[in-house]
């Protein structure tokens, strides 16, 4: 317990035993000689000199930190604060299945870059706890750089004088064999849509604004109708995206990650179309329920409040099986927009801006095989051109 000794006239300092957690013992901590009227008067330091020593042992266990520990301070310090619920929730992920089975036992300053390296060979021979499958090359590069996050942030905090993932190279990606739909397979999804009931109708306004936008699902979710729609123009603005985190936190709506991402897209008529008739629907039948709450969003639940971002992707696939189409997921229809318009010539440019993609250089990454084909038709072409008979 902090007491008082008296150190000359008018001078005393404050004394206290503490144990000391890094060094496994207890240890005398004095503070510096101060000048006050009287022992009394001298004791009323004592809260401010505790605190000091409260600081100074949270200081030295913070360097002597387990990776464990660490990595649960990472969390609620750097990672809530700062990450969007759905990156944290895929961290967690990681952390839990991958990273603290393996780290858990090792302080946080005894992690080299050869344990590092050890670490990732081992993580080659991991399998997919779903799927049973070996660990993807995506996988294992999100693991890196969630590592690579961490370390960094401990350099930040003087917890760690270098990082020691910092020399170990980065998995690859898998590159993604992406399932799109060719022109004939849209024009069979498109014409079915006409055949659905008047409360399928929000499934055929979506379908059509990807189809027609390349849009993300979650952007197309996000959508409010004063905000956002201007149908007598024809144009859609992408202020916003929703996206499901899990039961717990449920949906979040906000303003997407690169400022590419918030733009203006022009729509053909046929857009423009299903839009109103969707809208009509709303206003005629599902606005008159009792239970019917006004949100602002196009697209919504029966009572009106905002639609759940799961809904239309786990309808879609059921239904193209039902129309006799091969599955593929929504993200299926954006890629096949994107090819279509490529493949017609559209400048390269302008797809990235309308897909809301950073730069044109992730186009030609994720739809190269459009490209590709292009330009085996135009050989082609030139092939006819200069045929000799």
């Amino acid at each position: 317990m902090a007491h008082v000794e008296k150190r000359g006239e008018g001078k005393y300092r404050i004394v206290e035993r503490r144990f000391d957690p890094v060094e496994g013992r207890t240890k005398r901590f004095v503070s510096e000689p101060f000048i006050a009227s009287s022992k009394s008067a001298a004791e009323k330091q004592i809260p401010q000199f505790i605190h000091y020593v409260d600081t100074v042992l949270s200081r030295q266990k913070d360097h002597d930190l387990y990776f464990y520990q660490f990595a649960q301070m990472w969390i609620n310090d750097y990672a809530k604060p700062d990450l969007s619920p759905k990156t944290v929730k895929d961290y967690m992920g990681h952390l839990n299945n991958r990273i603290l089975p393996y780290f858990k036992d090792i302080k946080l300053k005894k992690v080299t870059p050869i344990f590092c390296k050890r670490f990732f060979n081992d993580l080659n021979e991991m399998k997919n706890m779903r799927t049973g499958e070996l660990l993807s090359g995506t996988s294992k590069k999100r693991i890196h750089e969630l590592l690579s996050v961490m370390f960094k942030t401990a350099v930040n905090w003087q917890l760690i004088t270098s990082s020691p993932i910092e020399s170990i190279k980065a998995p690859k990606k898998n590159k993604a064999q992406i399932k799109i739909y060719e022109l004939d397979q849209l024009k069979v999804l498109m014409e079915s849509l006409n055949t659905l009931k008047e409360s399928e109708l929000k499934y055929k306004a979506f379908l059509l604004i990807m189809i027609a936008t390349g849009m993300r699902p979650g952007e197309i979710i996000a959508i409010q109708e004063s905000r956002d729609l201007d149908l007598e123009t024809g144009v859609i603005h992408v202020n916003e995206s929703t996206t499901y985190v899990n039961a717990s936190i449920g949906s979040i709506t906000k303003a997407p990650k690169t400022e590419q991402s918030v733009r203006s897209i022009y729509v053909p008529n046929f857009v423009v179309n299903a839009v109103k008739q969707y809208q009509e629907y709303k206003s005629n039948s599902m606005s008159l329920k009792k239970n019917f709450q006004e949100s602002g969003y196009l697209f919504i639940q029966d009572n009106g409040l905002q639609m759940h971002p799961t809904t239309v992707s786990k309808w879609f696939p059921k239904y193209v099986e039902r129309i006799g189409l091969p599955r593929i997921t929504l993200y299926g229809l954006r890629h096949s927009s994107a090819t279509l318009l490529l493949e017609s010539g559209m400048n390269i440019k302008a797809i990235a801006k309308r897909l809301g993609h950073s730069d044109a250089r992730m186009l030609l990454e994720v739809y190269g095989h459009a490209t590709t084909r292009a330009d085996q038709e135009a050989a082609a072409k030139m092939d006819d051109l200069f045929k000799v008979e």
